[in-house]
């Protein structure tokens, strides 16, 4: 068996394979590689691909090098992404491509590795990684049809709010132009401005609109009060699921219930297009209002794994968390949207999602 690493947006082996294994998610995809590519110039691919001498893909893992002078070098699999198993045959193949994942970041002299796993952590607990749990998923079942799935939901906490953002007149439509996008992202920034954390670079959300909104493989909705847009939600979209991953709203019109419409119109079109699950993206397990507003959805809840190579204290801690964080929140939360802005541009080189 041969490991390499190849550039899989040139070798259509790699999503085909991603494709047709069960774990094969859309932060597998070449067009996500891609997006991290174009939008943040400290990535710098490294996937990894397992093969027989007849050329027939066994494995792939997709990882970057994360090089900051301030944070220092790491390969990742994935940055900006919830969560990137390693795509294998065998526990042969998967020791293979881990060992030459590793064998990687020593050559390159990484300070070290992590996998973010959410399928079968248990090939990752042999003793060599630290395993850290600080995310949870919530996904949903779209099998039911939409009134069986509105009896589902929690019925003061969503229910209730769905019909109040309808009955306040809020109308949901979905993004068709870059304009949109730019009205998603002015939206996404004053959410991220309440909480205190910098927002993504726009040309991340231009670059996901530019590579894969003409595949088929996102979807934006966006809220409207009259004239005025007052909410968004981005999704991905890849084979059988769709992928909550974005939200914004004008905390002025947050008594309206847009989050809540944007996510029911969101599910309802996932259903109506053929998709099985709706996932409602990472959560930090510490953030206990949020887990109970997502399993309020009626959603199965399920714990994230990072696992590190070799142990690395305090860098997987501590995710919002300790005084420095909540001085730094309290300080961008007093920036100026411009500067605001700037600072997520700056700060995202180095932080690697």
């Amino acid at each position: 068996m041969r490991v390499e690493t190849i550039d899989p947006v040139f070798d259509p082996r790699w999503d085909s394979y991603v494709l047709q294994h069960p774990y094969g998610c859309v932060f597998h995809h070449s067009a996500w590689k891609d997006v991290l590519e174009k939008s943040f110039p400290q990535v710098r691919p490294r996937y990894f691909v397992a093969s027989d001498d007849d050329s027939g893909l066994r494995g792939v893992l997709p990882c970057v090098m994360v090089d900051s002078r301030l944070t220092g070098k790491r390969l990742v699999s994935l940055p900006f992404s919830l969560y990137c198993d390693p795509l294998t045959d065998s526990p042969e193949t998967f020791h293979a491509m881990k060992e030459a994942v590793c064998d990687r970041y020593r050559m390159e002299k990484a300070r070290f590795v992590v996998f973010r796993v959410r399928f079968d952590p248990s090939r990752f607990q042999t003793g060599e990684f630290h395993d850290f749990v600080g995310y949870k998923n919530h996904t949903l079942s779209l099998e039911p049809d939409p009134e069986q799935l509105m009896l589902s939901f929690h019925r003061k906490s969503i229910q209730k709010h769905i019909h109040k953002a309808e009955m306040a007149n809020l109308r949901i439509t979905q993004a068709e132009s870059e304009d949109d996008i730019k009205r998603f992202f002015a939206v996404n920034v004053r959410t991220r401005k309440k909480f205190g954390t910098p927002p993504q670079p726009y040309a991340f959300f231009k670059n996901m609109w530019d590579i894969l909104a003409p595949r088929g493989m996102l979807m934006v909705h966006l809220a409207w009060y009259e004239a005025e847009p007052v909410g968004g939600l981005l999704c991905l979209k890849f084979k059988d699921r769709v992928h909550a991953e974005y939200i914004g709203v004008d905390e002025r019109f947050q008594s309206m219930s847009p989050n809540i419409l944007l996510f029911w119109r969101a599910i309802l079109a996932a259903r109506q297009d053929g998709y099985r699950f709706f996932e409602f993206g990472g959560t930090v397990s510490s953030n206990e209002g949020l887990l109970t507003f997502k399993r309020h959805w009626g959603t199965v809840e399920e714990d994230i794994h990072h696992f590190f190579f070799p142990d690395v204290q305090g860098f997987s801690s501590g995710l919002s968390e300790g005084w420095r964080y909540r001085l730094f929140a309290q300080t961008m939360k007093r920036m100026p949207d411009c500067i605001f802005v700037r600072i997520g541009e700056r700060l995202y080189r180095h932080l690697g999602g």
